[in-house]
Formats: C-alpha cells, structure tokens, sequence
C-alpha cells in the first residue's frame, strides 16, 4: 500500500507528546501487540491494557511506528473497513505519547522493519518492547545495553 504521508501526519495531529520525565515507565508495542489490544482483544493483553489504562506504563509511539500500523490494518486479511481502520487508528493515538525526534538506523533485528522498534525503545529509554515477533524476541539481548526488556505479551506483569 502506498502510504499518503500528509495524511498520516494530520491523523497525528493533536496526539500527546512525549516529554521526560515521566514518574511511570515507558514502553514501544510491536505492532502485532497493538492488533491483539485493540482489534482482536485478545485475553493474553489485558493486564497490559490494564496497566495502560491505569497509568502504570506508558506507551511511546513513532511516526514510523504509527505508518506500519497503518499498512498492516489496511491489509485485506483484516476485512477492516476504513471507518474501523480509522477507529484502530485513533484509539493508537489516544494510547500512545508522540516522540517526534528522528529514529536512528541502527540494525538490531534480522527482519528490518522490525529495527523501527528496537530504535524507537533507545531513543524513548524504553522498559520493555512488547512483541510477540520471534525474530524481534530472539533479538532481544541487543537492548539489555540499553536497559530495555523484550518480552512478549504474557510476561508482562505492571
């Protein structure tokens, strides 16, 4: 799908940005994890939406994050029509705290659109990534340096 950037960039406007310090740690959903709480609401989440909900943990997005989202949902597989996709996309926006800063290019992963999150964690001085990838999984000792946890869904715990 071509993405219409001006587009996206408009969805994004009004989203909340972020700015440290925050009392609450940070963290970067893959966006499988973002289908399974907002589209799926899949049981293996919840304690995860919960404590979002709550405000024990805070999720940063990215533009770039914000776009795969927006690729993946338009898939046919989903069978989402545009307003649903619309919703999916606004209830990212509400969920998420904005960092408008640059991604570095750095590779992490061996699957490269999976690298967007793995910067997007070390520039955000993210807790954890959430993902339930297995390449992302598998790659997550190169975060530890950074002081970020990859942990799928279930090992979440607020």
């Amino acid at each position: 799908m071509l993405i219409n950037t001006e587009a996206l960039k408009a969805k994004l406007e009004g989203a909340r940005v972020f700015e440290r310090p925050l009392s609450v740690p940070v963290c970067v959903l893959d966006t499988n994890i973002i289908l399974d709480l907002f589209l799926f609401k899949d049981a293996k989440v919840q304690p995860l939406a919960l404590a979002i909900l709550e405000g024990k943990i805070v999720p940063v997005g990215h533009f770039d994050t914000f776009a795969e989202l927006t690729d993946v949902i338009s898939r046919s597989q989903f069978h989402l029509t545009e307003s649903e996709q619309d919703d999916l996309l606004d209830h990212w926006v509400r969920a998420h705290l904005l960092i408008s800063d640059s991604l570095e290019k750095k590779s992490f992963c061996k699957d490269p659109d999976d690298d967007k999150f793995f910067n997007l964690a070390c520039l955000a001085k993210a807790a954890y990534l959430i993902s339930k990838d297995k390449k992302v999984l598998k790659a997550r000792g190169k975060l530890k340096p950074f002081g970020c946890c990859v942990i799928p869904p279930e090992k979440f715990s607020a």
